[in-house]
């Protein structure tokens, strides 16, 4: 995990607080689905959380709009 600390601490206060926004609500949503005190994140969503809270490219979409990643 070597780059994301560092990625992320690089990042302003205001998107950090964004990221864990994002995170606590999807969170508190899935359990709204499961018995598990433990919340379910999808991966897809994960990167939808990141790419939204940091202003990022979500190339792993595009890639799976262009056939190229399933």
């Amino acid at each position: 995990m070597g780059a994301l600390p560092s990625f992320y601490l690089e990042q302003s206060k205001q998107e950090q607080e964004n990221y864990h926004q994002y995170l606590r609500l999807m969170g508190s949503l899935s359990r709204l689905f499961s018995a598990s005190a433990v919340p379910y994140l999808a991966p897809k969503v994960m990167e939808n959380i990141f790419c939204k809270a940091f202003q990022a490219d979500n190339l792993a979409l595009k890639l799976r709009k262009k056939g190229k990643v399933k």
